[in-house]
């Protein structure tokens, strides 16, 4: 299992962004990786109600059917999805490396969306069978950031 971490920001010109998506691949390929998940937000108007979606992009038809039998939701057919979370899967693909994207829907970037995490965690759960732990206190600091926005 390879995992990497995020941040705040990503690459912003092209070479950048290739130039890691190409470490990725290679550290991938050096240790032999069969798959790569990417997790990251999907920008969306719709109202969430404290209940956000995670939508899901992979890298072949294959997966796309064990996907719709898992009742998981497909990332949208015009949807982009970009920077490193979008070219990695392309990259991965190309190296014959299958992939899985997954986006929890999301309004407002700039403010800590918990419950994004947590559907994508569950997604997860479900996509791998395993259960990855409790997910409680992330709903209490998504309680704690509305808070903060009422007053």
């Amino acid at each position: 299992m390879i995992v990497f971490g995020g941040g705040k920001g990503q690459p912003q010109s092209n070479s950048e962004i290739n130039a890691l998506c190409q470490d990725v691949i290679d550290v991938a390929k050096k240790y032999s990786a069969k798959f790569i998940y990417t997790f990251g937000g999907f920008r969306t108007n719709r109202v969430l109600d404290n209940n956000p979606k995670t939508y899901i992009t992979i890298t072949s038809l294959e997966l796309t059917k064990q996907m719709e039998r898992l009742n998981v939701e497909i990332t949208p057919q015009k949807s982009i999805i970009t920077g490193f979370n979008g070219l990695i899967l392309g990259f991965a693909k190309k190296n014959g490396i299958q992939g899985i994207g997954m986006y929890g829907e999301l309004n407002q970037p700039d403010i800590p969306q918990y419950r994004a995490a947590i559907s994508i965690i569950k997604t997860l759960e479900k996509l791998t069978y395993r259960k990855l732990g409790d997910t409680s206190q992330l709903e209490i600091m998504a309680q704690e950031i509305e808070r903060k926005f009422k007053n």
